[in-house]
């Protein structure tokens, strides 16, 4: 037997009858040629079957095979492989040739082959559904077809010749070893590149056929054949009918629409292995004939690539299959495929088991009936008629319980390539928790880290990057912006590095310098303290109750009467215990429509902390506040220590939770405006403060999973999650669904007592009445409705029948209300602030109390532009005597009477440098007693008004703020100036119509807003001179008359002695599509000055320039200056004026260059202080153009 070197077939088959089982047996030809030969075991002659396989031969010659050929061009195959949109390896690439595919066992050599036979059987077996595919070796099957059908120069002469190859075989059943199939003749030969360009490699479609796990021809429609008896299988006899084989008449069968795009499934008929049947899934409606289209393997791949796994992220997960569910409307094999692609086993079996428990009984809850559950949702193939009504609505309940299962399932395990910490979801001690960026991060505080990294970046990157060596080697990461730090010293900025692949985010040793870290090692494990000793921990409080933190104790108050916890024990949660409204219903929280739910793991606390929140957990189970559950949400416990104690109370962290819950509108009345109602003749208090205020309220049970949280106690045992039986606190509509389920219940005590004034702030209530006896009788009334409703005070808060009270942090007394002296110190004791955010915070605290501060705007305008992001932070002597001023105010605020609404309010206005000042009165005998200070800055606009209209401004806005203590009620305003005069006779040249509608729809009510004299008023108590009040002696309309030119000089009548009368001009056209302008200055008879002006410029802007040029030629003359502009002569004559006091701040948007030209007129104007007159007058008016 001779067997050549250069061979034409790597493949040299044999046919023999009957089952074969074959024996390979390596010979060595040369040291070019390997020879394997097949030897059969069982039959009756032998064969011999051979394969050759080239190496490389000495002197340094090799021979070019398939495999090595596209590993030298392995750049453009490379790009071939982008073309169709799916990228390979190099070292896959060899594995799958020479491993993966000639284990198929289809005929293909370790070295490759261009054979289009061959490679169409192994992607056949590679695109395999369920677990018999191969799906990461799509891709490179797809690219070496790709090579064969539409082949470069340099493979050309080793695709075979086409007349070798018969009709495509069938691929034979799985468990039957397959037959070689003979394969078209290949032909080794030296590389050779012809001249002609090579062909542009066509883009990969989604749909082609190609990458469907179809044939190219349709299934046979008619009536499926009769099955016959077994006959022997001769030998060469097809293992499968031929998709174009024809009916019994020998005419071809009947395909339908679309049928070079459907899918057919062949399957054995009977007990017969040459019977076969095609069968066509029925789900979309084409022509009137339901189709089943099927998943491209593109579509397939690509979800797989470009999507995160199901563990990683399966909230984005859920919502691409769910949308495919919707949009595809797949069988339940295609729900398996597809599922089997995107989920691990893992996954599916979580899927799976979420799924049957969602399944819905006959009454449409969830069932446990094991024959319901498998009829719905079954684990094996149905026997669904989807051509039926009925099959398809099973199909529809079986998606619909499938995405349940997936949104149950979407708890989001633990990465367990990522694990390395003692406990599930928190890194290893010693760690700390920061709030960076508003944000709070678990870091692993880690020594021999030089810097400190995040591994997720919320927030703006840098440009600055830097490399960082591991044990895996170097990588380039990159540097977030500045964040803000909160730590235990304060709060500093600092720059994280960003390295997603690191497993934890890091403390490195910059920013544990910063925060003074020190770590102790004892046996029971690291831990983190402070520079003092002190665990490092994140407090968070609203802005209003930060002056709790400098409260040194609890004030001395005095102790309750035992007589009222004997008379009312039912009231008092000491004696009670627990309350619960009896007759409010448990509330339902509505989620929002696109939640789903959201699972955060647990925040790492000290022992000290949790030590500290342990006695309230337990106690709340005991209560049955908290219970045991199971939810799919999860939100971190954080444990917050109380101020001046060392105790800590649990706070649950519903940010996620309020994000993904419906708002509802806040009904919640307005500390600002609350006492307002509060009449000065009750004078006798009883504030009483509801314990535990939202745990009256129950809440349904279908919402209860949605406040889930994490929690171990070691000493009993228990590992899991716990949920809320009652409204929890931290919920943002906690507040307002309890406020007006309490102001429900007590509506028929305030009707059944109505000499009683009773204040509800959430839980906080304050009743007052006339006389001691009332308060005490009506705080026993109302003590006494509170237990039969379920609801329960504190008796360490109570403040019954007394004189003077603390409510809301005010200070109550005799119709009277100051400031707490807590809420002073909070204030007093903030440093000077370094940055923007630090200098709002302190306008914030300090306009909480502007009400006490007269003129608070007015000190507060130095610091107001430091606040702007995009103005230079400087702190200067300007700034520092303005925050000391607010401070030496706030200390010294005086006593504000309660406003009583039945009788009339008078309000004193003042305006200086464009801020509005004022002070509410009522009068108490002869003595007027302050309300409240307003003080506000006036716009832009009205602050560039003379000082007689910016008074009816500040007016205007004064009396808006103060309807929100009148009510409405008779209003008496005192100006230095005739408001009431000027706002019925507005000047046109300054008010636009829609202000002067405003201001006079406001002001002149003559039934509810009356103008006193106009009085001057002492500027440090914004009240007139207590001796002799002196009266404002100007006129306003005659100084608003005067006050429109920029100069005496200037006029609009002709000069009888001018030395020259001058006429500008300025105009603009288009020639040839360009517009051309010019400007010119004449006498009548020569030409003082004219120049061409730059293309595009506008009429208006030409005339400017004119008038311009006329104003510097008459410098030290006396000139008449005609212009028939009306814009160049209102410039002059009227909006000079207001243009200088505003600073060219319109409310019209002006051009910018005809606002520069206005300016550099006005200038001109002032600057000509040689010149003697100018008359300025319209062309119009004087000159006849007929």
């Amino acid at each position: 037997m001779q067997i050549r070197t250069a061979m034409r077939s790597h493949l040299i088959p044999v046919r023999a009858s009957g089952r074969l089982s074959w024996l390979s047996v390596f010979f060595w030809f040369s040291p070019v040629v390997r020879v394997r030969l097949f030897v059969p075991c069982f039959s009756s002659f032998p064969v011999l079957l051979l394969t050759a396989h080239p190496f490389s031969t000495p002197m340094g010659q090799t021979v070019t095979t398939p495999l090595s050929l596209t590993l030298d061009h392995w750049k453009e195959v490379t790009g071939r492989a982008h073309n169709l949109s799916v990228e390979v390896r190099r070292r896959r690439w060899v594995t799958f040739c020479s491993s993966e595919w000639p284990a198929f066992n289809v005929g293909w050599p370790r070295n490759g082959t261009f054979n289009i036979d061959i490679i169409l059987q192994v992607k056949a077996l590679v695109f395999q559904p369920g677990h018999n595919g191969h799906l990461d070796q799509v891709p490179y099957i797809i690219v070496w077809e790709d090579l064969a059908k539409n082949p470069p120069p340099w493979i050309k002469c080793f695709i075979p010749s086409q007349g070798g190859p018969g009709p495509r075989p069938s691929l034979p059943p799985c468990h039957t070893p397959p037959i070689p199939r003979p394969s078209s003749p290949s032909t080794l030969c030296p590389l050779k590149f012809p001249e002609s360009k090579p062909k542009e490699p066509p883009v990969l479609p989604g749909d082609q056929d190609s990458l469907l796990l179809l044939d190219s021809s349709p299934p046979p429609y008619a009536q499926p054949p009769t099955p016959r008896s077994e006959a022997p299988t001769s030998p060469s006899a097809p293992s499968a009918p031929s998709p174009d084989s024809t009916g019994a008449e020998g005419q071809p069968l009947a395909s339908p629409p679309l049928a070079g795009r459907l899918r057919f499934r062949r399957e054995r008929g009977g007990e017969s292995e040459d019977v076969w049947t095609s069968q066509a899934f029925p789900l979309r409606s084409v022509g009137g004939q339901m189709q089943y289209w099927p998943f491209s393997a593109s579509d397939l791949y690509n979800w797989k690539t470009h999507n995160p796994s199901f563990s990683q992220d399966p909230q984005a997960l859920t919502g691409l299959i769910e949308s495919i569910l919707w949009t595809h409307q797949p069988t339940w094999d295609d729900c398996q495929q597809l599922l089997q692609t995107l989920l691990t086993t893992e996954e599916r079996q979580r899927v799976y088991l979420e799924a049957r428990k969602n399944v819905p009984g006959v009454d449409g809850r969830p069932t446990q009936l094991p024959n319901e559950i498998e009829d719905v949702f079954p684990l094996v193939r149905p026997t669904w008629d989807y051509d039926t009504v009925a099959g398809r609505e099973r199909l529809r309940l079986y998606r619909q319980v499938l995405l349940a299962g997936l949104k149950g399932a979407g708890c989001r395990p633990t990465n367990l390539a990522k694990v390395r910490v003692s406990g599930p979801g928190t890194p290893p001690e010693p760690r700390i928790t920061l709030k960076v960026g508003g944000q709070p991060v678990t870091f692993l505080v880690d020594t021999g880290a030089q810097h400190s990294v995040l591994t997720e970046a919320k927030g703006p990157l840098s440009s600055k990057t830097s490399w960082v060596q591991g044990a895996t080697g170097g990588k380039l990461y990159r540097w977030t912006t500045e964040r803000k730090v909160h730590l235990s010293t304060g709060q500093v900025t600092h720059s994280f590095l960003l390295v997603p692949d690191c497993p934890y985010p890091l403390l490195g040793r910059d920013l544990l310098s910063k925060v003074g870290a020190q770590i102790h090692f004892q046996q029971k494990g690291a831990t983190i303290t402070g520079a003092e000793g002190q665990p490092l921990q994140v407090l968070t409080l609203r802005l209003e109750d930060e002056h709790r933190l400098h409260e040194d104790s609890p004030p001395t108050m005095q102790p309750l009467d035992s007589e009222w916890l004997t008379n009312y024990p039912q009231a008092w949660v000491e004696t009670a215990g627990m309350g619960l409204a009896v007759n409010q219903p448990p509330i339902i929280i509505n989620l929002k429509p696109s939640a789903t739910p959201i699972s955060i793991r647990q925040y790492s606390m000290s022992k000290e902390a949790k030590e500290g929140i342990r006695p309230h957990i337990q106690r709340l189970l005991q209560l049955g506040i908290l219970i045991p559950c199971q939810s799919p949400w999860n939100t971190p416990l954080l444990p917050v220590k109380k101020p001046g104690t060392g105790d800590y109370r649990p706070v649950q962290d519903l940010r996620e939770v309020n994000w993904r819950t419906e708002d509802i509108h806040p009904t919640v009345p307005n500390p600002y405006n609350l006492l307002s109602t509060l009449p000065p003749s009750h004078v006798w208090y009883t504030v009483l403060d509801l314990k535990d205020s939202f745990f009256h309220l129950r809440l349904s049970s279908q919402s209860q999973p949605i406040f889930a949280f994490e929690w171990k106690d070691p000493e009993t045992g228990f590992s899991g999650q716990l949920t809320w039986t009652r409204l929890p606190q931290g919920f943002k509509n906690s507040p307002t669904l309890f406020d007006e389920a309490l102001h429900r219940d007590l509506a028929d005590f305030r009707v059944g007592h109505p000499d009683l004034v009773l204040l509800q702030y959430v839980d906080d209530l304050l009743l007052a009445a006339r006389t001691e006896q009332d308060c005490v009788k009506g705080t026993g009334a109302l003590l006494e409705r509170l237990g039969e409703l379920g609801y329960r005070a504190s008796t360490k808060k109570a403040q019954v029948g007394q004189r003077q009270v603390t409510y809301l942090g005010y200070l109550l007394e005799g119709g009277q209300r100051w400031l707490t002296e807590s809420r002073k110190k909070a204030v007093a004791l903030i440093p000077a602030p370094s940055n923007a955010k630090g200098l709002r915070e302190f306008l914030g605290s300090a306009g909480f109390c502007r009400l006490w501060i007269p003129g608070f705007a007015e000190m507060a305008a130095p610091l107001y532009p430091l606040t702007k992001s995009n103005t230079p932070y400087h702190w200067g002597k300007e700034q520092q005597l303005a925050f000391d001023k607010i401070k030496r105010a706030l200390l010294t605020a005086p006593a504000l009477s309660l406003p009583d609404v039945t009788k009339p309010f008078t309000l004193y206005v003042d305006e200086h440098n464009g801020i509005a000042k004022g002070v509410l009165t009522q009068k108490l005998g002869p003595w007027k007693r302050p309300v409240a200070y307003f003080s506000k800055k006036l716009d832009s606009v009205a602050a560039g008004w003379p000082p007689c209209l910016r008074i009816i401004a500040a007016v205007a806005v004064l009396v808006k703020d103060s309807d929100k203590l009148t009510f409405g009620q008779p209003l008496t305003v005192v100006a230095p100036h005739a408001v009431e005069t000027v706002i019925r006779q507005p000047p046109d040249r300054w008010l636009s119509n829609a202000r002067v509608t405003h201001y006079q729809a406001m002001l002149l009510n003559s039934e509810r807003i009356q103008f006193g004299t106009a009085t001057s008023l002492n500027p440090a108590t914004l009240l007139p001179e207590t001796e002799s009040p002196s009266l404002v002696m100007h006129d306003c309309h005659q100084i608003l008359a005067e006050v429109h030119g920029t100069r005496g000089d200037l006029t609009d009548q002709p000069l009888p002695d001018a030395e020259a009368t001058w006429y500008t001009d300025g105009s603009s056209f288009l020639r040839n599509g360009e517009r051309k302008a010019g400007a010119a200055v004449v006498d009548g008879k020569a030409v003082i000055w004219a120049s061409a002006l730059e293309p595009g410029t506008s009429a208006q802007r030409a005339e400017l320039i004119a008038l311009t040029q006329a104003l510097r030629k008459a410098k030290d003359k006396k000139v008449n200056i005609y212009t028939d502009s009306r814009y160049a002569f209102a410039t002059a004559h009227v909006h000079g004026e207001i243009y200088r006091r505003r600073g060219l701040l319109t409310s019209a948007a002006v051009d910018e260059d005809l606002r520069t030209l206005a300016q550099s007129v006005s200038k001109l104007e002032q600057s000509l202080t040689s010149l003697s007159e100018v008359a300025l007058q319209n062309r119009e008016a004087w000159i006849d153009y007929s």
